[in-house]
């Protein structure tokens, strides 16, 4: 019957000359790839250095460019790779760990592949080279932004990828992975614009004086003799901030393509000026717990125009 013939058919098609001659052709060109791909990660760096641009953009040209080429080409496809992988005889197929084996031929031609090797090579220079610490001695914000940019190309090659035939979980677990480096990134980025903030608003010279007040601090101590913390200093530093209220220096955070993350980085900027605002402002009206009463330092507290409510109100508008 006509299922008998084309089993016939395919029995003679593995023993024909031609076609295994093509299905070695298949599996030389298998490790020639994946052995490129493998080079192509080890070379990311001097890639980028030689063309004056990340890593992050030469994965993602590299997988877009390879995704156009499957998405042209019908031989990608995952029923005719499986169809090339079981036309290979089993004795080409001892070595299980061989790129050339039929089991292999289709990973490593697959989508998924392609991400996960170019990705990972990729991923140590998004987001693993900041942490609390340096930021809290001066991180680079503008290496901050340039790798926030970094994890959209590599977000954008994984949705040209899926548009290619990805897998759902494997796509997502690439988004996961990068969204978690955003997220990172994003509070690093928060830390130090808040830093360059408060010193461009008058409020970072006083608040550095009061913590360094504190170190020294002992009893019968007063505020005004302190470096930094006369009553000049700290009402010209409040004469600046109450200038800026209106025409706050904080960033746009345009540059965050992620809304959600674009809203959250300018919320939580305001939050933590507003919040050292009320602690320095509780510091100078004696509301905190550490004994200082800037009235009896000061004597005229009515420098201090607004409560911590109200600069709190002004900031998230």
């Amino acid at each position: 019957d006509d299922d008998d013939d084309d089993d016939d058919a395919n029995d003679l098609s593995k023993n024909n000359p031609i076609v295994r001659c093509l299905i070695e052709c298949i599996q030389e060109a298998t490790q020639a790839y994946a052995a490129s791909l493998k080079v192509h990660n080890a070379l990311l760096t001097q890639y980028a250095v030689a063309s004056n641009t990340s890593p992050a953009e030469i994965a993602h040209a590299a997988i877009v460019r390879l995704c156009n080429v499957r998405t042209a080409s019908p031989g990608f496809d995952d029923e005719i790779l499986g169809d090339i992988a079981s036309s290979i005889p089993a004795s080409s197929s001892s070595q299980s760990e061989s790129i050339g084996t039929a089991s292999s031929i289709a990973q490593y031609l697959s989508l998924e592949y392609l991400c996960e090797t170019i990705i990972e090579g990729v991923l140590p220079s998004i987001g693993t080279n900041t942490n609390t610490e340096s930021s809290s001695t001066g991180i680079d914000s503008r290496a901050a932004r340039l790798q926030l940019d970094d994890a959209s190309s590599i977000k954008a090659a994984v949705a040209i990828a899926r548009k290619a035939g990805l897998r759902l979980t494997a796509g997502t677990k690439w988004d996961t992975i990068v969204k978690q480096r955003e997220e990172l990134l994003v509070e690093e980025l928060i830390i130090v614009d808040t830093k360059e903030a408060l010193d461009e608003c008058g409020l970072g010279s006083i608040q550095r004086a009061f913590e360094s007040m504190k170190a020294v601090y002992i009893e019968g101590m007063s505020m005004a003799s302190h470096p930094g913390l006369s009553r000049a200093a700290v009402e010209n530093s409040m004469k600046t901030f109450y200038g800026s209220l209106y025409d706050m220096p904080f960033p746009d955070y345009e540059g965050i393509k992620d809304p959600v993350l674009r809203k959250h980085a300018r919320t939580k900027l305001a939050k933590n000026v507003a919040d050292v605002y009320g602690e320095l402002y509780g510091i100078l009206r004696g509301d905190d717990d550490d004994g200082h009463d800037g009235a009896d330092c000061y004597g005229d507290l009515s420098f201090l125009e607004h409560t911590p409510e109200a600069v709190a109100t002004l900031l998230s508008s």
